[in-house]
This record gives C-alpha cells, sequence and structure tokens, in this order.
C-alpha cells in the first residue's frame, strides 16, 4: 500500500470488493438461491482464479472480510482499503482505538448515522439467506448502498493507485 513513505489507496482492490459483493448478491437474487454455494472470481492483479464459498448463513461484512484478508491476503484495518489508507495517513485517534472517519479519503462525509454516509450500516449485517426472498425494492436500496460504496470519488490529494503509472502498478 505505500512505498517509499507514499501511501497509495488501493482504489482497484476496493471496487473489486464491492463488485464481488454486487455480484453475489445479484446471483442470489435473480437465482432464487437459498443454498450455500461457490462463486468464482478473478484476481484483480495476478488475474488468477479464486474460488469464494458463499454460505447463507454469513453477511456482507464477513463477505468483504473474507475476499479482502483470505483471497487477496491482505491485512487492512476493518477489511476496509479506506479504512487501511486513513490509518496509514493518519494514524489511531486519541484513545488508540478507533480509526478517525474525518480523514477517510472517500469524499462522502461519515456522519452520525454511521460510515459511508450510513450506507455501510445499512448493509454490512445483510444475511445471504435473506436476499432471495427480499421485496425487489428492499435489494434495489441494498444494492444502492453498496454502489454508493464501490463508486465513491476520493478527495483530490489522495493517490489513487489506478493513476500509478508503470506496466505493473502493484510494485
Amino acid at each position: 500500500m505505500s512505498n517509499k513513505n507514499v501511501v497509495i489507496m488501493e482504489d482497484i482492490k476496493h471496487r473489486f470488493v464491492w463488485n464481488t459483493i454486487i455480484e453475489v448478491l445479484s446471483h442470489i437474487k435473480m437465482d432464487g438461491i437459498k443454498s450455500d454455494f461457490k462463486y468464482q472470481i478473478q484476481h484483480p492483479v495476478i488475474h488468477e482464479d479464486i474460488q469464494l464459498d458463499i454460505f447463507m448463513y454469513r453477511h456482507i461484512d464477513f463477505l468483504k472480510w473474507n475476499i479482502v484478508q483470505q483471497k487477496l491476503k491482505d491485512q487492512v484495518k476493518n477489511g476496509c482499503y479506506l479504512c487501511e489508507y486513513n490509518f496509514l495517513t493518519h494514524g489511531l485517534s486519541k484513545e488508540n482505538k478507533y480509526i478517525d472517519c474525518i480523514n477517510c479519503p472517500s469524499k462522502i462525509i461519515t456522519t452520525n448515522t454511521g460510515c459511508m454516509g450510513g450506507s455501510f450500516p445499512i448493509i454490512w449485517n445483510v444475511y445471504f439467506s435473506s436476499v432471495a426472498s427480499m421485496s425487489n425494492k428492499e435489494f434495489t436500496t441494498i444494492l444502492d448502498h453498496c454502489k454508493k460504496i464501490r463508486d465513491t470519488e476520493f478527495k483530490e490529494n489522495v493517490l489513487l493507485r489506478s493513476n500509478v503509472e508503470g506496466e505493473n502498478n502493484y510494485d
């Protein structure tokens, strides 16, 4: 994430994680899936196939952590590339417990309703077992909040991985 004291926001991986979550949710809803299944994705950097085991008793936040830590093999704060960038650039709060969301690289302001303008608290605990039976309105709301997180705009001073020059911008 950082090279020679320059911190780079892993926007490619951030988008990959949320694209995958959106794809899994859509697959469950469209196909009416009610039992555990395997879902294949491709690593965004090395382009190898990755198999996800989707357990219906799990939720969106669990899948986010699983993709980041188990599949991408990244140890980042809160299983979130936004939080990791914030931590690397600003550290922890005075209490040394929490990352101060005021310094999030996203332009979306974290409010008293929670992370990402309230989007993350709305979706983080959605269980896969409930997706197939959700009304279309409920499902669309969940997807819209996932897309809001995925498509976040970054503050101007944030160096994005996608803007780093070079043949392999992960060196």
